[in-house]
């Protein structure tokens, strides 16, 4: 049996002041599938994201377990242990696309870098089979944005920037953040298409969103997380069509 994607067992997080805005989440997503993390805004989903990529802020702490891509636990509390290990093996595209960004690098060496990043990538290879210049024309990205800084982009471009470089790397786990943020109806069709796509090449996909349309049309596994606990988890098209929990049927309509 193939092992998870991502494993998180009790996993729990607190602030600063030591109050829990994450407690006991128990999630599972199967490698090459679609897990989607919603719930309103403060109920700690980019908390849970941030826990997995070891980047929770200052002063936060997180506690209870994290496996990825078959690698042993590791204590939730560890979180440069959790960059060390698995930075090559994951990627992140944050709810705020220039935070991922080298705002002194133009934007076709970033992409590169997302292919290149273990040290094994031959020229002219992509994790799609598409060029950087593939990449950005997938996301409708003219050509020039390959030679601009991250400044010179609007947020919306910088979005479409971190959806082709996921399109270009390889790493098996991507973990997106509201990856539709800012996005116009056409082009959240055009991602929601393009992040199904990585699912289809074997990558697994934890998605967090407001957005029902992006929910709708990726699938897969959907929990709901109220006020840091998940109150509802299951098919996404059996809780769509069919929620049992009232904070889910209330956060739809």
């Amino acid at each position: 049996m193939t092992a998870p994607a991502l494993a998180l067992s009790g996993l729990t997080i607190r602030d600063r002041s030591g109050t829990a805005l994450v407690c006991d989440v128990d999630l599972t997503l199967e490698a090459g599938s679609v897990l989607l993390l919603i719930g309103e805004t403060g109920s700690g989903k980019s908390l849970i994201a941030q826990a997995v990529m070891g980047l929770l802020p200052a002063g936060f702490t997180a506690s209870g377990s994290i496996a990825i891509n078959g690698h042993a636990p590791v204590e939730a509390s560890q979180a440069g242990l959790l960059r060390l290990l698995w930075s090559r093996e994951t990627l992140l595209l944050p709810q705020e696309p220039r935070a991922a960004l080298d705002p002194t690098m133009r934007i076709a060496p970033q992409l590169w870098d997302a292919w290149a990043r273990d040290g094994t990538a031959r020229h002219g290879e992509a994790g799609h089979g598409l060029t950087t210049q593939e990449a950005l024309a997938a996301v409708d990205l003219p050509p020039r944005v390959s030679r601009a800084f991250p400044a010179e982009l609007s947020g919306g471009m910088a979005q479409r920037v971190l959806v082709a470089s996921a399109l270009v790397g390889r790493a098996p786990l991507v973990v997106a953040d509201e990856p539709t943020k800012g996005l116009d109806a056409a082009r959240v069709a055009l991602s929601a298409a393009l992040l199904a796509s990585l699912g289809g090449a074997g990558r697994a996909l934890l998605v967090i969103t407001h957005d029902v349309a992006l929910a709708r049309a990726l699938g897969g596994q959907l929990a709901v997380l109220r006020d840091g606990r998940i109150v509802e988890q299951g098919p996404a098209d059996t809780v769509f069509a069919a929620p049992d929990h009232p904070y889910t049927r209330a956060w739809l309509a």
